[in-house]
């Protein structure tokens, strides 16, 4: 854990070193230390529930096997550890230290600061570390030995990884993404603009997969989700840092998005940014375009 701990740190750190922007690698850590998401236990929960709940059904089945296989296993550990060889004692140990005991942490660290939906992430090698476990589990033939569970144990650790193995194989011809529609109103809209011999810097407010998609700059505005909180007034006490030059308030926000000199603005009905852009039909003329509303500047 120390070795990946230090990896994880060269590997974060090498860019800044690189580029001569260590400054703003301590100042994102100072800003990130604060408490930027003022939600409470029972709100995080609420929140991970929702994103689960929205996850592809082949996703929620693997992890549901996943989370039955680990049940039983830790079961078997408890109630039948009078049987257990040396080998399979520390076999079971293992799974607790590397799979389970993780991920309670991850959730505690969660749980005591803040929730964003990409946090997920932060659970999937322990989750394919728990499909090793299941597999060699399986391999060892622990299960067979239960007699808690009887003779079903004999083939259940087969059944299930073979299901979840499954569904995994399957998992790549059901995703999409939520906000390939957005990413396609933006590339047409460009399109059409390119077509017209106009400028194509665009800034898509309340959405980052579309920038990621077509590498184009925040041009200094905040992450998407980062501009709802604000919108919110979640950052109004945060502490400002000394070269993250960030709107920390809805008036900074909106002073900042209506002096900007982006050609183009992508938003949400309803947003904060949708009601900022509003109060300037003189800069910015606005079009709907499947429902994303479009913000051109005016010559």
């Amino acid at each position: 854990m120390t070795f990946l701990t230090v990896f994880l740190l060269i590997l974060n750190i090498t860019a800044y070193v690189f580029t001569n922007y260590i400054i703003h690698f301590y100042d994102g850590i100072r800003h990130n230390l604060q408490k930027l998401n003022p939600e409470n236990i029972e709100e995080i929960f609420q929140h991970q529930g929702r994103i689960i709940l929205q996850l592809d059904i082949t996703l929620k089945l693997q992890m549901l096997c996943i989370i039955i296989y680990i049940t039983n296993a830790f079961l078997f550990y408890i109630f039948d550890k009078s049987i257990m060889s040396k080998s399979k004692k520390l076999f079971i140990n293992n799974l607790f230290m590397n799979v389970i005991l993780n991920i309670l942490l991850i959730e505690v660290m969660i749980l005591t600061r803040h929730f964003w939906p990409h946090y997920l992430e932060m659970f999937i090698p322990f989750i394919s570390l728990s499909v090793g476990y299941m597999v060699a589990f399986t391999l060892i033939g622990s299960t067979t030995n239960s007699q808690l569970f009887g003779d079903f144990n004999k083939y259940f650790g087969y059944i299930i990884y073979t299901f979840a193995l499954f569904t995994g194989m399957m998992s790549p011809y059901q995703l999409s993404h939520p906000h390939l529609l957005q990413l396609d109103v933006t590339k047409k809209v460009l399109e059409a603009r390119k077509l017209l011999g106009l400028e194509l810097d665009f800034l898509y407010v309340t959405n980052m997969y579309v920038h990621w998609q077509l590498s184009e700059s925040r041009h200094g505005f905040p992450h998407a989700a980062n501009i709802d909180h604000i919108g919110r007034g979640w950052w109004d006490k945060v502490e400002r840092t000394n070269v993250l030059n960030f709107p920390y308030s809805r008036e900074d926000l909106c002073n900042k998005l209506q002096h900007s000199e982006i050609h183009v603005i992508f938003t949400e009905l309803n947003s904060f940014s949708f009601e900022c852009m509003n109060q300037i039909p003189q800069k910015y003329k606005q079009e709907n375009f499947n429902n994303v509303y479009i913000f051109s500047k005016v010559y």
